[in-house]
């Protein structure tokens, strides 16, 4: 276990008092913290068998619950939920399954009568996890590709906004690129949600279709995009607008932009896609004199160094003459830095706060997952420099937030803080070259940095990397527990950062996404464990008043052949709850609950059962493919290898023509009581 270290009062604290002046603020954040080691936030990470699938396929997963600050495996909730969404943010399917020791498994049959061509999302959740809002839920991406579908691709030719009316042109072509030519589609412009212009059309010789339509509002210039539909694909093609090639926002430490200090500030650059775009450039003043110059490191992010000055604007120019407003100029408040040196293994906390500030009380605290690793309050100077050993926090990301007098908070800055002490992995196949159908033995080993073995729960996805591309820095469970679990927005190449831990693009990540939508302090914990499967509900009379002790009987059927039966009474108020239910063997069960009243008839007995609330699912934020290819190549290479697979099975006679059954199948023993 980590030991917490409270700093000692030579070095700006005054420990020894802190407690007593800090009063109810301290008793709080000793209550969370109290809290986050019993109770600890709990995290999920689903690892699925492939990034993509065809229609039909089986998807098999196992998920990993962990909590706490060291990310240990959590067997306080017993439920996971996992869900399936597409591209437009409907929920297809949702899963509830048993987890035992922190694990659990499951798997999906992607069927036609649920599933069709697209890209969908996977949601893990726990109902814990809702009290830290749904910043935290896993989210992961796989796609489906159709055999039968064909593949189509999409190309903005030109586009010409003159006043309200937009003129625009696109060719379509099909996946052996071959002109979409006579084609029926249907074409719509939308804002978010709303139809701007919809209209069935056909396409020319050559594949092309062509818009002029006028807008009703000009705010309607931007966030627009066209879908193009029909049987057999589903194109979302942004339209771009001249300010709209690249979002650029910068991003000062710690969330000030004080004048008379020099300060970083992180920035970020996005392209329309919503990916990472390398830029350069130069931030001026009001009069036009350049201040310094700025270049991205990795994926659009990068880190500049200033010193603003009071009653100052300043603007960021790209080498495109693109222009970016920065942040207003604090004339007075207080900074936040905080950086991290892996030579010297040491934090530097660095704060100053401007003239006629300097008698004010502080308090500030560090912390990784919700645990505190330091606390205290602050002398009354205009400079402190606090040095930390970084040993004192977990790998990961570390929080350090500084407090008013009120106990609110005013900086806050996330530093990503890695002991290269990951697990050693080492797979070893038992022949170096197999033949067809041979058995292959692997041996696994693991060992901690220290070169001890450990024990544990693994999973191995075997897949042909010559129609399944491998992402050396996509998310894995070191990169989503350790990092992207605790950053907002999504993260591109996330296993580049734990690589890089120290870099200036790592800096870079913490300083633009490095805060969470939940509250560190709040103690409120709405949402429980689940220890199990339940089902609750309200009994009432004729006269809908609640009906006590009322026996209630539930029947159950598991799968064809599993049955079960259980029963209670309800309370003073009418309410039910059956839990403890068996171990069930299938992935369906079913159930009938009745109810009777003391003469044991069922006559004027009402039962309600309690729906069960989950999360909502928001809005899905589109990231587009900058040439709106439905499906890459590798998934064109995965249907020309099935193509090829079927004739040749046609060749060597050992392929069914196919059989269409029309008749409607019968369930055993059912009847029609109509």
């Amino acid at each position: 276990m980590q030991k917490k270290t409270l700093l000692s009062c030579l070095l700006l604290f005054l420990v020894s008092v802190a407690k007593a002046q800090l009063g109810s603020f301290q008793q709080k954040i000793e209550i969370s913290d109290s809290m986050a080691t019993f109770d600890g936030r709990e995290k999920i990470f689903i690892h699925y068998d492939r990034p993509q699938y065809n229609l039909n396929d089986t998807l098999w997963l196992k998920g990993y619950v962990v909590a706490g600050s060291l990310n240990i495996v959590n067997d306080s909730s017993r439920i996971a939920y996992i869900e399936f969404i597409d591209a437009y943010g409907g929920l297809v399917k949702r899963i509830s399954t048993v987890c035992d020791i922190g694990l659990f498994y499951s798997n999906l049959t992607l069927s036609e009568q649920l599933f069709s061509q697209g890209v969908y999302t996977i949601r893990g959740y726990t109902n814990y996890m809702r009290n830290f809002g749904d910043s935290i839920f896993f989210t992961g991406t796989f796609k489906i590709i159709d055999p039968k579908a064909a593949l189509w691709k999409a190309t903005l030719k030109a586009l010409n906004f003159s006043g309200n009316r937009l003129l625009m042109s696109a060719a379509l072509k099909q996946g052996n690129q071959v002109p979409a030519a006579n084609s029926r589609i249907q074409v719509a412009l939308m804002f978010k949600n709303k139809a701007l212009f919809r209209k069935r059309m056909v396409t020319d010789a050559d594949g092309n279709i062509y818009i002029d339509t006028l807008l009703k509002d000009p705010r309607y210039h931007k966030n627009l995009r066209v879908e193009i539909t029909n049987k057999n694909m589903q194109l979302r093609i942004p339209v771009p607008t001249a300010n709209e090639n690249t979002d650029l926002q910068f991003l000062p430490e710690g969330g000030s932009f004080v004048a008379g200090f020099k300060q970083r500030l992180g920035f970020k650059a996005l392209n329309i896609y919503g990916m990472g775009a390398d830029v350069n450039g130069v931030i001026k003043d009001s009069r036009g004199n350049v201040v310094c110059a700025f270049t991205s490191v990795h994926k659009g992010m990068g880190v500049v160094w200033m010193t603003p000055q009071a009653n100052e604007t300043y603007t960021a120019y790209l080498e495109n003459g693109a222009a970016y407003k920065l942040p207003p100029v604090q004339r007075d408040g207080q900074v936040l830095q905080v950086s991290y040196s892996e030579k010297a293994d040491s934090i530097i906390v660095k704060i100053d706060v401007s003239p006629g500030k300097e008698n004010n009380a502080w308090f500030i605290t560090g912390s990784t997952r919700g645990s505190f690793y330091v606390q205290g309050r602050l002398q009354n100077k205009k400079q402190y420099e606090i040095k930390i050993a970084a040993k004192a926090f977990p790998g990961g990301v570390a929080r350090f937030t500084l407090y008013n007098a009120s106990g609110v908070p005013v900086n806050e800055r996330a530093l990503f803080v890695w002991h290269n002490d990951d697990l050693k992995i080492n797979l070893a196949a038992s022949k170096d070259a197999y033949i067809n159908k041979d058995s292959v033995m692997l041996t696994l080993s693991v060992k901690k940095h220290t070169n001890e073995s450990v024990p544990g729960s693994f999973s191995i996805a075997v897949i042909d990397t010559s129609q399944v591309g491998v992402q050396p820095d996509a998310e894995n469970i070191v990169s989503y527990m350790a990092l992207s679990a605790d950053l907002k927005g999504k993260i591109e190449e996330p296993y580049y950062y734990i690589r890089n831990a120290g870099s200036e693009a790592t800096d870079a990540l913490l300083l633009t996404q490095g805060w969470v939508q939940y509250n560190l302090l709040d103690t409120a914990r709405k949402y429980k464990y689940e220890k199990g499967f339940q089902v609750s509900g309200k009994v009432v009379n004729i006269l809908n008043k609640p009906s006590s002790n009322t026996r209630i009987t539930l029947f159950g059927r598991s799968g064809k052949t599993g049955a079960f039966f259980m029963d209670t009474v309800t309370n003073k108020d009418g309410v039910f709850i059956f839990k403890n239910f068996p171990l069930f063997y299938t992935d369906s069960v079913s159930t009938l609950i009745s109810a009777v009243n003391k003469r044991e008839k069922s006559f004027g007995i009402g039962v309600e059962v309690f729906n069960k609330t989950y999360p909502p699912v928001q809005e899905p934020v589109v990231v587009y493919d900058p040439n709106s290819i439905v499906f890459d190549t590798v998934l064109k290479k995965s249907l020309d290898r099935r193509t090829l697979i079927m004739e040749q099975l046609k060749r060597d006679g050992r392929y069914l023509e196919e059989v269409v059954v029309t008749a409607k199948a019968r369930v055993p023993d059912s009847k029609n009581l109509n």
